[in-house]
């Protein structure tokens, strides 16, 4: 939680068909399946993008929530990560 800080208002939305055991992250550029993977206490989605970057998001049980993206371009590691706080609806 500490270093480089951005005042920006950061939202992710997750529609999940538990029915199907599947997930879909809803973004700027439309929506995109991803995986889901249910765990002891936390759930945890993976999206892969198209030049295989992979993003991950974890929720708790108390719906705080971490979001990572490991990237690489042109050779070179861009990494971010941001917490907060979840809302079902």
């Amino acid at each position: 939680e500490e270093g480089a800080h951005e005042a920006n208002d950061f939202n992710l939305t997750f529609i999940v068909d538990e029915e199907n055991n599947t997930a879909y992250m809803v973004g700027n550029n439309g929506t995109e399946e991803i995986v889901i993977l249910p765990s002891i206490g936390s759930t945890n989605f993976i999206e892969v993008t198209g030049t295989g970057n992979m993003m991950t998001t974890t929720i708790d049980t108390k719906l705080k929530s971490v979001h990572s993206r490991n990237s690489v371009l042109l050779g070179d590691l861009i990494a971010s990560q941001y917490y907060g706080s979840c809302e079902i609806r």
